[in-house]
């Protein structure tokens, strides 16, 4: 009777539903929960760029225009894209080895237990150790808040018309470099690598060793946005950028 039940689940229909909530449905959710951290994030950033360079800086600078709202029409989609192929993985598994119902529910939701939390308990980490996606929550919120800082700063120093504007790395281990292994480079000096490099605003960076409008652009590679500290500072005529 179980081998009966077994056959009887149409799991291609069950990941149909998966990925139709995914399109229609958790990107807002997504966006529900951070849309008033980046909001206030964006205020706190814009302030404190007006006080160190001397510009003018009103809330609504950000608020009035609809830069905000199109920022978050395309934030998420790299969280949901990686939640779509994570649950493929576990149900292609589970139809390999032939998982009851209630195995393949389990294995989902630990999975998604394992997201959430930085020690994920008495999950079976042996078997999620080469499944478990690059983002996690803590992860999720460290690079969309600075993407989003780094973002919002672009679209301020366009308003301020400020002409041009430099990329500063994060002057640390943990920094990407080659020398390191890791696909892009992060730490080296302009041409070498990004920092100090500057562009006109508007006009990507490339010393990382693909065009980025900014660090952590979500239109570059994972491999060179993911947990990216990098920040832009405007350059100001008559001062020294990075003083």
């Amino acid at each position: 009777m179980a081998i009966m039940l077994k056959a009887t689940v149409n799991y291609s229909t069950f990941l149909d539903d998966v990925n139709d909530y995914l399109e229609n449905d958790a990107s807002e959710a997504w966006r529900r929960i951070f849309r008033p951290l980046i909001r206030l994030l964006l205020i706190d950033h814009g302030r404190r760029l007006s006080a160190e360079f001397g510009l003018t800086f009103n809330v609504q600078m950000l608020q009035v225009r609809d830069w905000l709202n199109k920022y978050m029409l395309v934030f998420a989609q790299e969280i949901v894209t990686t939640t779509r192929d994570a649950i493929a993985t576990v149900i292609s598994q589970g139809i390999t080895q032939g998982w009851s119902i209630d195995t393949m529910a389990g294995r989902i939701g630990d999975f998604f237990d394992s997201w959430m939390k930085a020690n994920p308990g008495g999950i079976d980490w042996s078997w999620y150790a080469e499944r478990t996606p690059q983002y996690r929550l803590e992860m999720i919120a460290r690079t969309e808040t600075i993407r989003a800082s780094n973002a919002g700063a672009t679209e301020l120093y366009q308003q301020w018309g400020v002409r041009q504007h430099e990329w500063l790395s994060t002057d640390d281990d943990r920094t990407r470099r080659r020398s390191d292994g890791d696909e892009f480079e992060h730490y080296l000096d302009w041409p070498a690598g990004p920092n100090g490099e500057r562009v006109d605003v508007g006009t990507p960076f490339t010393g990382t060793g693909e065009p980025m409008m900014f660090p952590g652009d979500p239109n570059g590679s994972a491999a060179n946005s993911i947990q990216c500290r990098c920040t832009t500072i405007p350059v100001i005529e008559g001062q020294d950028a990075t003083s």
